[in-house]
């Protein structure tokens, strides 16, 4: 089944931006075949329930086990778009679309982020273009399951 973007984001004006979405293993399989409409209920995190991108697959890494995908998101033009200067996990699409009139979130690196994110509120924004298997598993995976490396990643007292 093919995904497509929705005019949400394109038709004000933005362009297509390309970025990493790494997740469990649990959702690769409804994503690959149906994209982001299917589980988008379960998508949520520290800027709240969107789909949260990167433009740097290091970040995509931390949220991943064995698979990574690239992704094309609309995220409207810059002036479309909230900066996003702290965790903020109750935003939804209702607040930041209906109530800000924004199409995205932006999280910059620096400061309190050390990586850049782009968070989408709505599932037509974004869509799996490739699908991307790991030679080695992702944080996620390590810290999550039966890993022999789990211990590795523990903070040293």
């Amino acid at each position: 089944k093919g995904c497509h973007l929705s005019e949400v984001g394109l038709s004000h004006g933005g362009p297509k931006e390309t970025l990493f979405f790494g997740c469990p293993n649990s959702l690769v399989e409804p994503l690959a075949s149906g994209g982001f409409e299917q589980v988008f209920g379960s998508m949520k995190g520290e800027f709240g329930k969107g789909i949260h991108l990167s433009p740097q697959s290091c970040k995509a890494f931390q949220h991943c086990e064995n698979f990574m995908f690239i992704c094309e998101a609309a995220l409207g033009r810059d002036e479309d778009r909230e900066t996003l200067k702290a965790p903020y996990p109750e935003l939804d699409h209702e607040e930041l679309c209906k109530v800000q009139g924004k199409l995205s979130a932006v999280v910059h690196a620096g400061g309190r982020f050390d990586h850049e994110e782009r968070i989408v509120y709505s599932p037509t924004q974004c869509k799996p273009v490739y699908l991307l298997e790991l030679e080695s598993p992702g944080v996620y995976s390590l810290l999550n399951g039966d890993s022999p490396y789990k211990d590795l990643l523990k903070p040293i007292a």
